[in-house]
């Protein structure tokens, strides 16, 4: 896992892109529809030790998935890559926007 962890490049923003989805992918065990519906108000930051996703499943279920540091690092590299403010510690982002 680690090789393939290491593949993307992590200096352009399709690297970063790459990478924040091998890592939530391998951290949270989302399905790839899941993870392409992600939007950013769908992350919460839990701490250091990494955060929290809102994740809509199968049957329109809703469920919450924790993810690790290391996917949380990230996603954090590519928000910012992206202009975006970081996640917002302690709460959901009110912006309705597609995350990939």
């Amino acid at each position: 896992m680690e090789a393939l962890l290491s593949v993307p490049a992590n200096d352009d923003r399709e690297g970063k892109r790459n990478r924040a989805i091998l890592e939530l992918l391998y951290s949270t065990g989302l399905r790839v529809s899941e993870l392409v519906a992600l939007n950013v108000e769908d992350f919460a930051e839990g701490g250091g030790e990494g955060g929290t996703l809102r994740i809509l499943g199968k049957g329109r279920k809703e469920r919450l998935v924790v993810y690790g540091s290391a996917a949380m690092n990230a996603v954090h590299n590519l928000f910012f890559l992206c202009g975006r403010n970081s996640i917002r510690k302690g709460g959901w982002l009110r912006r309705s926007r597609p995350f990939f």
